[in-house]
């Protein structure tokens, strides 16, 4: 279904498709992108030095990014986001400053210290995927202690109550990783 959008399409235009989506692999013109730092036409990744997030265009470093935004969703919709900006031939210093703008929003990922606890805040308009992602987040975190609260999911329709169920095994994966 996700090769629908291709119908209206010009012929010969640049497809980005996750890396390693075998679904996606046989899409003629397309290139990959990687939010894991792996083999892909554009990649963002933590350099474990500097611990800056780097953009990578064909495995040459193009740009350091700044995001605010540190959960793996949003960090993906970056990733894409800078690799069509580059395919459109927007400069490097327009994509940085463009990203690094990000999360002026005070309901999405912004983190705090609380009574000695690293909070991350996500509280904007929460779908399955968000929660998910925020989940990773906090998971993937090295701080300590990690405490995880989640409230509801609205407009989910029919989906409501499977997507909570889906929810709740999603943070029983992640239980031994929290503390609270």
């Amino acid at each position: 279904a996700k090769k629908e959008i291709l119908i209206g399409a010009k012929k010969g235009r640049t497809v980005l498709i996750p890396a390693g989506e075998p679904l996606l692999s046989d899409i003629e013109n397309h290139k990959t992108v990687s939010i894991n730092g792996e083999a892909a036409d554009y990649s963002l990744y933590k350099n474990e030095r500097t611990k800056e997030l780097r953009f990578r265009e064909g495995g040459k470093d193009r740009i350091a990014l700044s995001p605010k935004i540190q959960d793996k969703g949003m960090l993906s919709a970056i990733a894409f986001s800078a690799s069509a900006s580059m395919e459109i031939g927007i400069e490097s210093d327009f994509i940085v400053n463009a990203i690094s703008s990000l999360n002026d929003n005070i309901f999405r990922q912004t983190e705090y210290s609380l009574k000695n606890m690293q909070t991350i805040f996500d509280a904007y308009n929460a779908s399955f995927e968000s929660a998910v992602c925020a989940i990773q987040t906090l998971c993937d975190t090295r701080k300590s202690p990690r405490a995880l609260l989640l409230g509801d999911m609205l407009e989910l329709g029919d989906f409501a109550d499977d997507l909570h169920k889906r929810i709740g095994y999603a943070c029983a994966k992640a239980k031994e990783k929290m503390d609270r």
